[in-house]
């Protein structure tokens, strides 16, 4: 798969691009804006942040996941 796949939009102009090579400038646009729009509809409701931890024996952190639920979903986000 390219770096990036423009795709056209018949009923508007701007484009649509799938992108592997993800900036993490364009990620916290996409999540800030979401995050206020999904707020807006949301009746109040926020995200329940979560973490599942792994320790070892001597408590040190080798592992886990985080994620959160919201509006009764459970989202793990992808990795940056």
């Amino acid at each position: 798969m390219g770096a990036e796949r423009p795709i056209s939009c018949v009923y508007c102009q701007s484009s649509i691009d799938v992108q592997t090579d993800v900036k993490p400038a364009d990620v916290n646009i996409i999540v800030k804006a979401l995050t206020e729009f999904n707020a807006s509809q949301a009746g109040g409701e926020t995200p329940d942040y979560l973490a599942i931890t792994v320790r070892d024996d001597a408590q040190d952190l080798v592992g886990g996941l985080v994620g959160a639920t919201y509006l009764g979903w459970l989202q793990i986000p992808p990795p940056r």
